[in-house]
């Protein structure tokens, strides 16, 4: 109830809570307010808009997608008023208006359901941009102790870059800066967002910017193998081959240059699943000329320079679908048989209501749908003979709370705590617990996850996998961020921003709930980690589009006995 509390106070909702008092008091008293004080009442919601179009303004789309009715609405006011003498025309129009406002005051506490904390720095110079949004992170960001942040290294490291960027008018410059600053938090909900879609394909096109005819990937023992040889090119001349191990760029060692790298993905947590992305971009960018140390077919180190093909890299792109693996074709809660015994679910978020999911917020209970969803999609399966359920969480972006504690219900009879939750400045707690439904709690469950299972989708990993019957399952964990976001920093220009947590997620003991600390290690961890290796990797990423190896892999190593 206290987050329904702080979005009430968000500047946007009293301004439309305004509006609709004013239009109550011009329709209720109509023919009692004289001609000019009508005006001046009829004329506050339109200067009220300007103030807050002007106070927030951004040179992007971002601020009409979130405060479109706050800029409609007061025109929408003056229009109704045109028609004050036709009374039948006047009424209907009152009516449509108060459930137009109400509609856009429900609609603007969705989208701005991640912003209690709104800061707006648009009109700050880049350096005094940097100053503040550090200082507004010092004291925000819920996670600094536990990550050890530390703000005066990050300062020393970025701030001479943003400088010189101010110096220059060197926008590009300012948002790599701030980007790669971001990169720096290691957190799933600290997001740098770009709003064009064209200045964003543009700022990430340079992390990919060479081809040299080859690809990386970082296999289970620690070390890089190549992939995605060009035959025709001029690495292949000289020897390199899939699956030959490489040592070194420019004579520097490979993990070294892991290491240092920044990469066009969100934030990862966990440190081995991070390298893991790290590994498709090692070759994407650099200099035209590259050096490339590798173990040949004789088992000897062997140095090649090879120039680069092309300003533009597809085989990260294309790694990353076939470890990460996307079936745009699946919907949420899409069902199927595998084999006799075996079904398979397939979950890509937990708000599948909009309405119901922010009802439950603020009551205890507001499961039965999902409940009810559920129950249809797995009876249905259950009808057929299954005793497992593959659930697939891979690419799972999050949702609500109480969908997600509705849907583990269904998997076990026992009810407990699941975690409290409070904003970064309030030892006011909310409490959740789980209630068990149990109604499937006899089934095998085999919980399929990557590092893109995120927020609540890792709040449902973490649920399932208190089952005993539960196995999860992935080449990478999930991606263990479920600190709430609050906060949103409209950048230094406003076309980009930081996002980052503010509430605060506990566990039992007071201690974060999933994140993990500084040392990065998975606290989510998998049951079974498929391993990459010098054979498979070839099978992952030459098989066709739409060939799941991870699923193809459970069915036949963990559900033999089954088929």
């Amino acid at each position: 109830m206290y987050r329904l509390i702080n979005h009430f106070f968000n500047i946007s909702l009293v301004l439309l809570f305004v509006y609709l008092i004013i239009v109550i008091i011009l329709y209720i008293f109509k023919n009692k307010i004289n001609n000019k004080v009508s005006r001046i009442i009829l004329l506050c919601p339109l200067f009220m808009a300007i103030v807050h179009y002007i106070y927030y303004y951004v040179p992007s789309d971002f601020q009409y997608n979130i405060f479109l009715i706050v800029y409609i609405y007061p025109i929408l006011i003056i229009i109704w008023q045109l028609f004050k003498r036709f009374k039948k025309v006047f009424k209907v129009l009152f009516y449509m208006l108060m459930f137009f406002g109400m509609f856009g005051y429900i609609l603007t506490y969705y989208v701005t359901l991640q912003m209690d904390n709104f800061h707006v720095l648009t009109r700050y110079r880049y350096t005094n941009s940097f100053n503040k949004t550090i200082e507004i992170l010092k004291k925000e960001y819920v996670l600094n102790e536990h990550k050890k942040i530390d703000y005066n290294y990050l300062y020393d490291k970025y701030y001479s870059l943003v400088k010189q960027a101010e110096e220059n008018n060197d926008e590009e410059l300012y948002m790599k800066t701030m980007y790669e600053f971001s990169s720096n938090f290691k957190d799933g909900h600290f997001i740098f967002n770009i709003y064009d879609e064209q200045t964003k394909n543009n700022f990430y096109k340079q992390y990919y910017n060479k081809d040299y005819g080859f690809g990386s990937i970082l296999l289970s023992d620690g070390s890089v193998a190549a992939i995605l040889v060009d035959k025709d090119s001029e690495v292949y001349k000289k020897g390199l081959r899939d699956g030959m191990i490489i040592t070194k760029k420019d004579n520097v060692d490979i993990k070294e240059v892991m290491n240092d790298m920044v990469i066009p993905q969100k934030n990862y947590p966990v440190l081995e699943d991070e390298l893991l992305f790290k590994s498709f971009y090692l070759f994407a960018t650099g200099n035209e000329k590259v050096d490339v140390t590798f173990i040949n077919k004789d088992d000897k180190e062997k140095n090649i320079e090879v120039s680069s093909i092309s300003d533009k890299n597809n085989k990260p792109e294309k790694l990353w679908n076939k470890v990460m693996y996307y079936n745009e074709r699946l919907n949420n809660f899409d069902t199927k048989v595998i084999n006799k015994n075996t079904g398979y679910m397939v979950i890509n978020h937990e708000n599948t209501d909009i309405f119901k999911g922010l009802i439950g917020y603020g009551i205890d209970d507001a499961s039965y749908y999902m409940h009810e969803l559920l129950d249809k999609k797995i009876g249905n399966l259950v009808k057929q003979g299954i005793s497992t359920l593959i659930l697939d969480l891979r690419n799972n972006n999050g949702g609500y709370l109480v969908e997600t504690e509705a849907i583990a219900s269904m998997f076990t009879k026992d009810s407990y705590f699941v975690l409290k939750e409070a904003k970064y400045n309030s030892n006011l707690f909310n409490k959740s617990y789980l209630k068990g439904n149990g109604k499937y709690s006899n089934l095998k469950l085999v919980v399929l996850v990557n590092s893109n299972t995120i927020s609540s989708g890792d709040i449902l990993t973490y649920l399932l996998k208190k089952n005993e019957n539960t196995i999860v399952i992935g080449f990478t964990n999930s991606n263990n961020s479920s600190q709430s976001i609050g906060g949103l920093i409209l950048l230094s220009g406003g076309k980009s921003s930081i996002v980052y947590p503010t509430y605060k997620a506990l566990d039992e003991n007071d201690n974060i709930f999933i994140d993990p600390d500084y040392n990065r290690d998975a606290t989510l961890k998998l049951n079974v980690r498929i391993n990459l290796n010098k054979e498979n990797i070839k099978e992952i990423v030459y098989s066709n589009d739409d060939y799941d190896y991870l699923l193809e892999y459970v069915v036949n190593n963990y559900l033999e006995d089954e088929n």
